[in-house]
């Protein structure tokens, strides 16, 4: 008798449905900020490297013309593709420069920023919560 009730159940019941939606939604809690994190501090390794080679290019122009450039592609930095972020040089002089890379995640604003003595400053972040 057990083996003929076991045979003509099919499909699912409301609770086992409930249970593997709640499931879902617990896990998909957990790993879309994992996601979002990871995606930000992907895109902020590319201002960390392109702004170390701006820093560079500034550094060779500055052995030949003993002074910084305020144009990036006068120093032969030029972005291919489709960057993230927004470079800039703020401040260039015999001295000294100043260079920023800014991009805005999820309405969260990111800005790094380097000088010539190769500092690297990341205020604001928009990977930190």
């Amino acid at each position: 008798m057990i083996a003929v009730i076991i045979a003509e159940r099919r499909g699912f019941t409301l609770i086992e449905l409930m249970i593997v939606v709640l499931i879902i939604s617990i896990l998909a809690s957990i790993s879309i900020p994992v996601f979002h994190d990871f995606r930000c501090r992907a895109r902020q390794s590319e201002a960390r490297s392109s702004l170390a080679l701006l820093a560079k290019c500034q550094e060779a122009y500055f052995i030949e013309h003993e002074t910084y450039s305020l144009d990036k592609e006068h120093i032969g930095f030029k972005m291919t593709g489709t960057p993230k972020y927004n470079y800039e040089i703020v401040s260039a002089d015999a001295v000294d420069f100043t260079a920023t890379a800014k991009a805005s995640y999820d309405d969260r604003e990111d800005k790094w920023e380097i000088d010539s003595g190769y500092v690297l400053k990341n205020e604001p972040n928009a990977c930190k919560r």
